[in-house]
């Protein structure tokens, strides 16, 4: 008699967390909307120079932070190449508010049935945010730049 109910409570936590947890997040999805702006960019950081030396002191190597980087006005860059990378990377990038929870519950299972990160499902403001934080945390934690 206990085998059955130890059962019965198991499979009603394994239903119940999963449908819990999507319950919250889809009612924080439509209930609690995302900023209408987004912060303001921090300025164009000049260029860093690393270089390399070897154990006599001789110069091996300069490594340049921005070395293929050329800042340009937003207002420089065609808008047929505007479009072309939002149809690339965000198809729907003008009907969602900045998280496109299709795209990310798509990537989720994806992810889960190949038991991989497989698939991105993050959307152009959510790359930009990630962009912006990881910047700002390798700065605040001593070292200006991380490499990865």
């Amino acid at each position: 008699m206990r085998r059955p109910l130890k059962l019965v409570a198991a499979m009603a936590l394994i239903v119940v967390t999963p449908v819990t947890a999507a319950g919250v997040m889809l009612a924080s999805y439509l209930f609690l909307p995302l900023p209408a702006n987004l912060p303001e960019r921090s300025a164009h950081q000049t260029a860093q120079i690393s270089r390399v030396y070897d154990a006599a002191g001789n110069d091996i190597g300069i490594f340049k932070q921005f070395e293929t980087s050329i800042p340009i006005a937003p207002e420089d860059v065609p808008e047929i190449l505007k479009q072309a990378v939002i149809a690339a990377e965000d198809r729907s990038f003008y009907s969602h508010g900045g998280v496109d929870l299709r795209g990310t519950l798509r990537a989720l299972v994806n992810d889960l049935r190949n038991q991989e990160a497989a698939q991105g499902g993050s959307t152009i403001t959510q790359q930009l945010v990630k962009m912006i934080s990881s910047a700002s945390r390798a700065r605040n934690s001593g070292s200006a730049w991380r490499c990865r």
